[in-house]
């Protein structure tokens, strides 16, 4: 059994320890949607596994991942990433 079928087991069992779901970590942020958690994954700004495959498929975020990432964007608001252009312009975010 490959580890990503193993976590994916896990999860459905009863969760993995020292992970939380894309929408745990929206809710824990007090986000509408993980919408723009998707994204910043996808800009690599937030690391994270994908668990699955297809439309059952769900994204993983390591405990010290969503650390690091709330470190980082703490006081930043509104960009997906630190790269954003408007970033560049010398807004202040």
């Amino acid at each position: 059994m490959s580890s990503i079928v193993r976590k994916h087991v896990a999860y459905i069992m009863g969760g993995m320890k020292g992970y939380m779901t894309l929408t745990e970590m929206a809710e824990l942020l007090k986000l509408k949607s993980p919408d723009s958690l998707r994204m910043q994954i996808k800009k690599g700004v937030l690391k994270a596994e994908k668990v699955g495959a297809g439309a059952h498929a769900i994204w993983m975020i390591a405990d010290e991942d969503v650390k690091t990432y709330i470190e980082e964007r703490a006081g930043k608001r509104g960009f997906a990433s630190p790269d954003h252009p408007q970033n560049k312009k010398g807004v202040d975010v």
